[in-house]
């Protein structure tokens, strides 16, 4: 009987354990980081195991093997897979989860690193470039993230030391937890609309109003309703300028649903950022195929000549 009892209790043991793995909800390991540091900053961070300097610069392999911050990996932001056309031929959007899992991993990122963004730094469109990877990595649920104010730029103004040539990232393995709520979709976009949301369209003011626009959308201006704040706004050589003053120039909420968009998602990612991480507004949202999705359906409204008056 004792062995028997012996027994029982083990069984019921184990199930407790079988049920809290199972059930458990898993986390990144990494917690979260200030989403922009200065390069004094990064300075004090070389060296550090759990630090990741993830270089993006414009300039590519070339630039980075002339000089970076020591320790850091070069992963080129246009080819490297960081965005990808849709399946219905939208470009730049968001690759899928494995393919991202991959990426990260493969540059020897793992959920443990806390994660800094180093674009070059020389205009609001570069560090878009960061804002864009940022964006990707809390929409994959890392939150141990930080982007560089003012880049490489800020980095070199403090005569920092550098390092040359390139070097393996030695590879490893990055989880994703997956956000969807950090998307916008066409469908949201459309009940944004309905809703009176926030439509925030970061484009200069002459695509906002339709009087140009890039090639491969015939269709030019802007959604209904949305307002415009250009990214060219959001900074100065690169370093960011004081968001909640931005936003009150602009007289938008610094608070409330608003989705934020482009041609592509690209100058989108800064609104966003400023937005969500500056600002602290977790309603903030990016549309993720933005222009180049909303006009491929000619029954949805484009209107020109807004803010020309």
């Amino acid at each position: 009987m004792w062995t028997l009892a012996r027994r029982e209790h083990k069984f019921r043991w184990l199930a407790v354990v079988l049920l809290v793995v199972c059930f458990a909800v898993p986390a990144p390991a990494a917690s979260a980081a200030e989403p922009l540091v200065d390069a004094a900053w990064v300075i004090a961070q070389v060296g550090d195991e759990n630090v990741r300097f993830l270089d993006i610069r414009a300039g590519g392999v070339e630039d980075f093997k002339a000089g970076h911050i020591p320790g850091a990996v070069f992963s080129d932001y246009f080819s490297a897979g960081w965005r990808v056309t849709g399946a219905d031929g939208t470009p730049g959007m968001l690759p899928p989860v494995a393919d991202l899992e991959k990426l990260v991993g493969g540059l020897g990122i793992s959920n443990a690193n806390h994660v800094v963004i180093v674009a070059r730094g020389l205009s609001a469109v570069e560090m878009a470039s960061a804002a864009r990877v940022f964006w990707t990595f809390k929409v994959l649920g890392h939150d141990a993230v930080s982007i560089l104010d003012g880049g490489m730029t800020s980095y070199r103004a403090l005569s920092a030391a550098l390092q040359q040539g390139t070097a393996s990232a030695i590879l490893t393995e990055f989880k994703a937890y997956f956000r969807p709520a950090l998307i916008a979709s066409t469908e949201d976009v459309l009940s944004a609309r309905q809703n009176g949301d926030v439509l925030l369209d970061l484009r200069p003011q002459l695509q906002f109003s339709g009087l140009s626009g890039p090639r491969f959308m015939s269709r030019k201006g802007t959604i209904p309703g949305a307002q415009n704040l250009p990214l060219t706004n959001l900074t100065q050589e690169g370093a960011f300028k004081t968001p909640a003053a931005l936003f009150a120039e602009a007289d938008l909420a610094a608070a409330g649903p608003v989705t934020c968009f482009c041609n592509t998602g690209h100058m989108a990612a800064l609104g966003w950022f400023v937005a969500h991480e500056l600002l602290g507004n977790s309603a903030a949202r990016l549309y993720d195929g933005s222009l180049a999705a909303w006009s491929q359906d000619p029954e949805r409204d484009i209107v020109k000549g807004v803010g020309l008056d």
